[in-house]
């Protein structure tokens, strides 16, 4: 990746937000921002259509011949364009809800930071597209990486949603609602172990995708997961779009198997 593109810059404060939240105090408008967004009950929320968008796009790469490979090369330079927007609006609404709540979401970081890292290898991807260097064999790796990302590998981490959809309103595919801010004074230890408890679902899905060896070993991850899904889902009040994402991707896998 070139040091001019707009990427470089993203993943310099995706790093920040890991691991220096504090370092974004620096600036003095966050730091006006800090009681009005507390005061007014800002919620944050981020968004994944237009990644998702790239995501079928590239597959559509991956399946094109070579008369079409110019076109689709456009398309998909304009389809990462506009996920490398959403992965900036995402970051700066993190950075305020960081901000909000006075430590760092280090789940919605490391999220950050795959959609930084599926972005980059997308662009590898469409230049050698652009190129006619997509029979490479370093390339078609790179292809493959983009087109295959499933929707619950790229959705964001499940996280509290204290707001319902409205009536006869289906909730949003891709929105996701970030813990913003604690109902009750609840201890920050406490509120980590939940976001760490959503956060092993996650790990649990990942470990299946990984397990290409072993199908009994893969199903076994992934109903670990559909259980520790469905009981967080019970016990606590979920964002209905990442639920219902996983939930779906779990029974497609469990059907291949």
């Amino acid at each position: 990746m070139k040091d001019d593109t707009p990427l470089r810059a993203l993943a310099t404060r995706i790093e920040r937000l890991a691991l220096d939240p504090d370092g974004i105090e620096a600036h003095a408008l966050y730091k006006l921002a800090r009681p009005l967004l507390s005061l007014s009950g800002w919620r944050a929320r981020v968004r994944y259509e237009a990644l998702s968008a790239l995501v079928d796009v590239m597959r559509a790469a991956e399946r094109a011949d070579e008369t079409s490979r110019a076109e689709i090369a456009e398309r998909a330079r304009t389809a990462w364009t506009a996920a490398v927007r959403e992965l900036e609006e995402n970051l700066d609404t993190l950075e305020r809800a960081a901000i909000v709540r006075r430590r760092p979401p280090v789940a919605h970081a490391a999220w950050l930071r795959r959609v930084w890292e599926l972005l980059d290898a997308s662009e590898r991807a469409i230049d050698a597209l652009a190129n006619d260097g997509a029979k490479a064999p370093d390339v078609r790796a790179t292809l493959r990486r983009s087109a295959q990302a499933e929707k619950a590998a790229i959705a964001p981490p499940l996280a509290v949603s204290r707001e319902k959809p409205a009536k006869n309103e289906a909730p949003s595919a891709f929105v996701a609602e970030v813990a913003t801010r604690d109902e009750l004074p609840v201890p920050d230890t406490e509120a980590r172990v939940v976001e760490l408890e959503l956060a092993t679902i996650d790990h649990l899905l990942a470990a299946a995708r990984a397990e290409t060896g072993l199908l009994g070993r893969r199903r076994r991850l992934l109903v670990a997961a559909r259980q520790r899904l469905l009981e967080a889902a019970a016990a606590l009040p979920l964002d209905e779009g990442g639920v219902a994402a996983r939930v779906d991707h779990v029974a497609r896998e469990i059907a291949r198997i």
